[in-house]
C-alpha cells in the first residue's frame, strides 16, 4: 500500500506519496510502483533534460579547459539531486536513469525512457538480467503481483 498524505486546500484534496530518508528500505508490490512510477518518470524526464546539455559540454571539453571541473561538478550535482529524490520515494536507485523498485525477493526494473514498468530481475541477479514480469507472474505467481498480500 503507498502511503499518502492528504492535503486538503479550499477546493481540492492532493494526495502526496509520503516521503522518506535516502535509503529507507520499502517493499513494493507491483501495483504500488505502478502508481508511483508516473512520478519517477516525471522527476527523471526532468533530470534528465537538465543534464543532457551538460553531458555534451563535458564531452566536448578538452581536459586542459578549465571550465571542465565546474561543468563535471554541475553534472554530478543534477544526476545526485535526481537520485535523492527517487530514493527518498522509496525505490532503489540501480545506476543512471535506472530504477528498481524493492519486492522483498527482487526488483522490479525500469529505466528512462521506457514508457511502462515491464521488466524484473531476482535479487541474486544483476541489474542487467532483467526478466518480463508479466513471464514472472504467469511461471512464479509472486506475492508482490497481487494487491493486498
Amino acid at each position: 500500500m503507498i502511503r499518502v498524505v492528504r492535503v486538503t486546500e479550499k477546493t481540492h484534496t492532493l494526495e502526496v506519496p509520503q516521503i522518506g530518508k535516502p535509503g529507507d528500505p520499502r517493499l513494493f508490490s507491483l501495483s504500488e510502483a505502478e502508481a508511483l512510477l508516473p512520478l519517477i518518470q516525471k522527476i527523471t524526464r526532468a533530470a534528465h533534460s537538465e543534464w543532457l546539455p551538460l553531458r555534451d559540454a563535458v564531452r566536448n571539453t578538452l581536459s586542459c579547459d578549465p571550465r571542465l571541473g565546474d561543468r563535471e561538478l554541475a553534472y554530478a550535482a543534477i544526476v545526485q539531486t535526481w537520485s535523492d529524490k527517487v530514493e527518498r520515494l522509496g525505490p532503489v536507485v540501480a545506476g543512471l536513469w535506472h530504477v528498481d523498485f524493492f519486492t522483498g525477493d527482487g526488483f522490479l526494473c525500469w529505466k528512462y525512457p521506457e514508457i511502462r514498468l515491464a521488466y524484473y530481475h531476482a535479487a541474486s541477479d544483476s541489474a542487467n538480467v532483467r526478466q518480463d514480469i508479466a513471464a514472472i507472474v504467469d511461471t512464479e505467481a509472486p506475492d508482490w503481483a497481487w494487491p493486498n498480500q
